[in-house]
């Protein structure tokens, strides 16, 4: 039976992850949002949903986020619900997982390397890891939507003063094997290199066309990818201090699915954006100012959700007719974890121990049907049209779906 999930209905769900379940629910094309089915009764985390909503992945650990290996499931439908999780050979000390938005390829993060896995046909059968790209503290992987492109960094041996690291990318050639790595450009270096920042200095747009980073000149910088895998040269976004023992105040930094947008958070907590013209990018503009915590956007680059910390709130901002207009107060959080498509948001609480699960939907213009869909969960992914929502639950839980 459909129905909205409601507060008594959140607490079940709640129950259920405690107790160690992993859930999707029927579909509605509508706005409600039906019950849980198991998908895993198992806990995990890094949970990643295919544009479909068909194909589920994440990294299962105990009770807390750590290496793991990387399970997956495949939605059978309304009545069989989720296939019986299975590990990809190879995956047991994964670190991080990224599933191609096509469902069909997994870039997984070993401890000294990047490796992609793909999917056999339409099944839950995954082929045995293949490694990309192998060394010590790499970082910054990203996975096109096809699968067809990966980009990283390679971070230099340790020294004073420090040297620049290396973003290299590979594109997987038409007989399906992975061509040469291939050098984008230099990546920034700074005292503090290897202190956490630095992870969210690079950005891969979903189609693999267009890749952003902080260079070792301090500019936020962006290239593209010819048709025949080649990268072009870098085009300046943003210019920073390049003062060595000082990191640019840079972070979220993400691109729209077809590279055409560029935002980040930047000093004082400002949300920053420009566009890319035929002459190059636009002159950076502001989306929000001050007294802010995470920011995502959207894969169309027009809708961004942030969190607010006085007072504290979910709020969200659309770009039409060519400005941003008034934000949108949500619902209640400090330090989200966003997840953002074009007509759907959904956030958790990253600090709180009792952090509840919140979906809201653009329907005729307007965000309407904010849903708390679990009071205890973290890890929120959400297929390309919003309607399938997956998460894992916090503590002894598992992971789950709903649909609509």
């Amino acid at each position: 039976m459909m129905f909205r999930i409601t507060t008594a209905a959140a607490a079940v769900a709640g129950t259920a992850l405690m107790a160690g379940l992993v859930a999707t629910v029927p579909a509605n094309a509508g706005v409600e949002w039906g019950d849980p089915q198991e998908v895993s009764s198992r806990y995990g985390w890094q949970v990643q949903l295919s544009d479909d909503g068909e194909m589920a992945a994440w990294i299962r650990v105990g009770n807390r986020p750590g290496p793991g290996p990387v399970r997956t499931s495949k939605y059978k439908g309304t009545k069989k619900g989720w296939s019986k999780s299975k590990a990809v050979p190879g995956s047991a000390e994964s670190k991080e997982v990224v599933l191609g938005q096509d469902g069909d390829t997994l870039l997984i993060k070993l401890p000294t390397a990047y490796a992609t896995s793909t999917r056999k046909g339409a099944s839950n059968t995954w082929r045995g890891v293949e490694t990309v790209a192998d060394g010590d503290n790499l970082f910054g992987g990203a996975l096109s939507a096809d699968g067809q492109t990966v980009v990283w960094v390679k971070p230099p041996p340790m020294a004073f003063p420090p040297q620049p690291g290396t973003l290299l990318a590979r594109t997987r050639a038409a007989d399906g094997s992975w061509g040469p790595e291939t050098q984008v450009g230099e990546f920034i270096s700074r005292g503090n290199y290897y202190g956490g920042s630095e992870r969210t200095w690079v950005a891969l747009s979903t189609d693999g066309s267009t890749v952003a980073w902080l260079n070792n000149s301090a500019q936020l910088v962006s290239a593209g990818k010819a048709a025949d895998g080649t990268w072009g040269a870098p085009s300046v976004i943003q210019q920073y201090s390049n003062d060595q023992f000082r990191n640019p105040e840079v972070s979220y930094l993400q691109l729209s699915a077809n590279g055409s947008r560029v935002l980040w958070q930047s000093a004082n907590s400002a949300v920053l954006t420009s566009t890319q013209t035929s002459t190059g990018w636009a002159p950076v503009t502001y989306v929000m100012q001050n007294d802010l915590s995470s920011v995502a956007m959207s894969p169309n680059g027009k809708v961004v959700a942030y969190g607010q910390l006085d007072p504290a709130r979910l709020r969200v901002r659309r770009y039409k007719s060519g400005e941003w207009i008034k934000p949108k107060t949500l619902g209640p959080s400090q330090y989200p974890q966003i997840v953002v498509r074009n007509k759907a948001v959904a956030w958790v609480e990253q600090e709180s121990k009792a952090s509840k699960l919140r979906v809201s939907l653009l329907r005729k213009g307007k965000w309407r049907n904010t849903t708390v869909i679990a009071p205890k969960a973290q890890s929120p992914a959400l297929s390309r049209k919003g309607d399938t929502l997956a998460y894992a639950g916090k503590q002894a839980g598992g992971i789950f779906s709903v649909k609509r």
